[in-house]
């Protein structure tokens, strides 16, 4: 015994209310916009008058990697147990492309004036970026551990951050 199975085609009216609907949702989204997420931890790499710098890596959810360089600067004096923290964050992939990212941190101080141990939020902007990420902008926000032990097994630096971005692209 066999089976005939017939397919049908959609409705008309169906198949034109599904491509309307693909196109006004293409339409809606900005040219060029692309969503990362990743990860990044970095080490203590020095400093430059005011400014702390980092070194570290970044793996984006794609599973690329990138090197990263974090320049954290003071805004002004400790006050009520609290510090706002400027942070440039400059990332290089492979093919030599980069991205250009800058945020305000408000962190807590201990009684030494340092920034105390622990997490943080943040939130900033996509400056700017080079190569495939040329003339990239946007926003991005930003989770971080500060109270690693860089000694752990498995850690490779002192502090953690899971970061995500919206970026615009030029067309």
């Amino acid at each position: 015994m066999s089976v005939i199975r017939r397919f049908r085609s959609p409705r008309p009216m169906a198949a034109a209310g599904m491509a309307c609907c693909l196109w006004l949702g293409a339409w809606a989204l900005p040219a060029g916009a692309e969503t990362l997420t990743w990860r990044q931890t970095s080490v203590q790499a020095g400093s430059e008058g005011r400014s702390a710098l980092r070194r570290g890596v970044v793996i984006f959810g794609t599973g690329e990697p990138a090197l990263m360089t974090v320049r954290l600067t003071p805004l002004a004096p400790p006050q009520d147990g609290q510090m706002t923290v400027q942070n440039d964050f400059n990332y290089r992939f492979e093919d030599g492309s980069t991205l250009v990212l800058q945020a305000r941190t408000v962190v807590r101080v201990t009684p030494e004036g340092r920034a105390a141990r622990g997490e943080y939020q943040a939130e900033g902007q996509v400056l700017s970026g080079t190569g495939r990420y040329q003339g990239a902008t946007g926003r991005f926000k930003m989770r971080s551990r500060t109270d690693l032990d860089a000694l752990a097994d498995g850690a490779l630096g002192d502090y953690f951050a899971a970061c995500e971005a919206d970026i615009q692209l030029p067309k």
